[in-house]
């Protein structure tokens, strides 16, 4: 089965027209929503101006030349739901395969950690293997990761 090298997301990233090279910024940790109201956002709230991209590497493994597979990409919020899920089917070949999954907006609705999980499998099989978890904190106004307490 391939290899993931790279699960991570990032407020930008660009590809080079020229060499097809990728430039990743900003690795993302956290999402801050800013909320000055008394009343609580709605748990559906959702931070429309934020853009943002996911990006994967596959490295081949012996054998697995001729394969395709398909890359599940999940956001699970705090309360363990399903936001949102994307299925790309693949074939890795002789270097590196990278897919980029560029998104506008982020559920805010909900504070605490929330999860990035990139899940794989061969192509006609359904059972899907985990690979790579990533969290992300979201915060509404008023807290912020670097908030220290006196």
């Amino acid at each position: 089965m391939s290899e993931i090298l790279l699960f991570a997301p990032f407020r930008k990233s660009i590809v080079d027209q020229i060499d097809d090279s990728l430039s990743l910024i900003e690795l993302m940790h956290f999402v801050v929503m800013p909320h000055m109201d008394s009343q609580p956002l709605p748990s559906d709230a959702v931070r429309d101006d934020f853009t943002w991209s996911v990006v994967s590497v596959w490295k081949c493994e012996p054998g697995d030349d001729d394969k395709k597979f398909q890359q599940r990409f999940q956001i699970i919020l705090p309360d363990g739901q399903v936001n949102a899920e994307s299925i790309m089917d693949f074939q890795v070949g002789k270097l590196p395969y990278r897919i980029r999954l560029r998104a506008n907006g982020f559920p805010v609705g909900k504070p605490g950690e929330c999860w990035l999980v990139l899940s794989l499998r061969e192509l006609g099989h359904q059972e899907w293997k985990e690979m790579a978890p990533y969290p992300i904190e979201v915060m509404h106004s008023g807290s912020s990761p670097f908030d220290t307490q006196e």
